[in-house]
């Protein structure tokens, strides 16, 4: 997100704004998947433990490796924490 905010600085300071709508697009999806990946902790948080656990177990259930980056280890411990 830091060199995206930086290029949308750079288009402001240099008036090229011919890839304004690409930027924005690229932030937008950041956002929006930053958002995702934190709807299961929301749903802890509300009590909601079924469906946080219904909504993470499969997706993590996708990876066959990389279990040692922080966000598959964050996700295991989640889900141990929802009782999966």
């Amino acid at each position: 997100m830091t060199r995206i905010n930086e290029a949308l600085a750079l288009v402001s300071e240099t008036g090229e704004h011919w890839t304004d709508a690409f930027l924005q697009r690229i932030r937008g999806d950041i956002l929006l998947k930053r958002e995702r990946a934190n709807t299961a902790r929301l749903w802890r948080d509300q009590g909601k433990v079924q469906q946080a656990r219904e909504m993470l177990a499969p997706v993590y259930g996708w990876f066959t490796e990389g279990f040692d980056t922080r966000d598959l280890k964050d996700a295991k411990a989640l889900l141990e924490e929802l009782g999966a």
